[in-house]
């Protein structure tokens, strides 16, 4: 098979997955956007909204480490570590710890799954992520990936007081921008509710 041909097919598989998750807004309710004054877009029965504004934000993501894992099968693969702090609405600071692999599909276009862990500077209390992206090297060598993403609160994760500030991100599922090149990473995550 081509470079080209895997190219195209992930971008399809990419913009299927897209069109998935449109098609079901739309059969779940109408697809609204509604803006109020709030940090979230309303959602009224019936209706779906996206969050307006990112409901997480980093600035200064670190690669903690990376490795090659596969040569062999087809698209070679990485494995890539980070860690960043930012600032979760209605958490406040957290630190997110995560690995993804990507598969090198050609020169400039990677195919990701990641998974990790966000925790809250404050309390400690964690939610964890799988996340799945494509990733396309800009001509300034800068990565912009995108994808979607899940959050979920694992069992016997809420504090000592029985409360979890992570849970209104619990099942929620969520798209998300990521800028990565020579100095670190910027990261922007937005729900899909």
């Amino acid at each position: 098979m081509s470079t080209s041909t895997s190219l195209n097919e992930d971008r399809r598989c990419f913009g299927l997955m897209m069109m998935i998750i449109i098609i079901s807004m739309i059969f779940v309710g109408s697809l609204t956007l509604s803006i109020d004054s709030s940090a979230y877009a309303s959602r009224e029965e019936e209706n779906i909204a996206i969050s307006k504004a990112p409901v997480y934000e980093s600035v200064n993501g670190t690669l903690t480490s990376m490795r090659v894992i596969d040569v062999y099968s087809g698209n070679p693969k990485t494995e890539a570590s980070f860690t960043e702090n930012a600032t979760m609405t209605g958490v406040g600071y957290v630190n997110n710890r995560g690995t993804y692999e990507e598969s090198i599909i050609s020169s400039n276009i990677t195919r990701g799954t990641g998974k990790g862990i966000i925790s809250s500077h404050e309390s400690g209390n964690i939610i964890t992520w799988n996340a799945h992206d494509l990733g396309e090297k800009q001509e300034d060598g800068t990565y912009v990936f995108k994808g979607i993403i899940f959050l979920n609160i694992p069992p016997g994760s809420d504090g000592v007081d029985g409360s979890n500030e992570f849970e209104y991100f619990d099942n929620q599922v969520g798209v998300y921008r990521s800028i990565v090149n020579d100095t670190g990473s910027i990261r922007e995550i937005w729900l899909l509710s």
